[in-house]
């Protein structure tokens, strides 16, 4: 058992080694305009200062067990994501002290917000917001645990269908596009628009914190669809109130605390903020793009994703699981 363990550790370093390697390489590679640059946003309204792209890796732990998780913690890694509340709560407890940071990327139904929270009031974010709904609810169960939480809101990602398919959750972009098409509620830029600014407004225990998208399964749509989440940003910071969030500001204690104390948690080489040079990694003032996985993380970078969601290329291919799952 030992020796597994040991391999196990050696397996999941290395993997990580070799995707931190080339996350680094794609950021440097893909480094946003200059602050001189006359197309150069302003690092207000980006939510980025010029230079290297910061891009986070959040390591997917989806069916993988406790044992991979603490081995990709022992090589650095603090960001982990899974897509079941039942799994990211299990792990959560098992792994308590490692004090990590946890992330639910799965399609969330509101009746297991309150079990999410609760069990795991400190949870780093939830990328899954698609609807009004969801986020009260969320917003509901972090005011529930706010004394567990220090007074921190809870990052929220809004979900973009931007290849929209049917199959996939998220806020579909184009479906509605038919003029003469008549539908119950929005749908298109104009829904996302409405969910941010809803949550903005509406939900003093969240922080809207950016969007996420899947890529399209077609490899050659799939640029197109990053491009898709990149214009839906820059639009979204036109708006006064989706700007003012991301504008630096010195009373965000609470983000500021958090990022210093990630960074001290990790080794030297276990930076999972690839082209980050940076000692403080506050990325509460910037726009997160969660777009590309272990297939399309290229593009994805390429197009500004700032966090990469990698499971099989750090962990390996995922045990067989049943389908009741939630």
């Amino acid at each position: 058992m030992a020796t597994d363990a040991a391999s196990l550790d050696c397996r999941i370093r290395e993997n990580l080694q070799r995707v931190r390697g080339e996350v680094r390489a794609l950021a440097s590679r893909h480094a946003p305009p200059s602050a001189s640059s006359p197309s150069a946003t302003s690092s207000a309204a980006t939510g980025a200062a010029a230079g290297r792209l910061k891009v986070r890796i959040l390591a997917v732990s989806k069916h993988h067990p406790a044992a991979a998780v603490a081995a990709a913690a022992q090589a650095g890694q603090r960001h982990f994501g899974e897509n079941y509340v039942q799994e990211l709560v299990d792990k959560a407890a098992q792994l308590r002290e490692l004090d990590l940071e946890w992330h639910m990327i799965g399609h969330l139904q509101s009746n297991k917000v309150k079990q999410l929270l609760t069990a795991c009031p400190r949870l780093y974010a939830v990328e899954t917001v698609d609807s009004k709904k969801l986020a009260k609810t969320l917003n509901d169960a972090a005011a529930a645990v706010l004394p567990q939480r220090n007074g921190a809101p809870l990052r929220v990602l809004v979900q973009v269908n931007a290849s929209d398919e049917e199959s996939k959750s998220g806020v579909r972009l184009h479906a509605n596009d038919n003029p003469d098409e008549k539908t119950a509620g929005t749908s298109g830029d104009s829904a996302v628009r409405e969910l941010v600014e809803y949550i903005i407004d509406s939900c003093p225990h969240l922080r809207f914190s950016g969007l996420m998208t899947i890529g399209d399964p077609d490899p050659e749509r799939t640029p197109g669809t990053f491009a898709k989440l990149a214009k839906l940003r820059l639009d979204l910071l036109e708006l006064p109130r989706v700007r003012q969030v991301f504008a630096p500001r010195a009373e965000n204690v609470h983000g500021r605390a958090e990022g210093k104390r990630a960074v001290q948690a990790e080794p030297p080489e276990g930076n999972e903020h690839c082209g980050d040079s940076d000692a403080e990694r506050d990325t509460d003032e910037r726009f997160e793009l969660s777009m590309g996985m272990s297939g399309d993380m290229a593009e994805a970078i390429k197009h500004g994703s700032t966090e990469v969601r990698i499971g099989t290329a750090i962990f390996g291919s995922r045990p067989a699981q049943p389908k009741s799952r939630s």
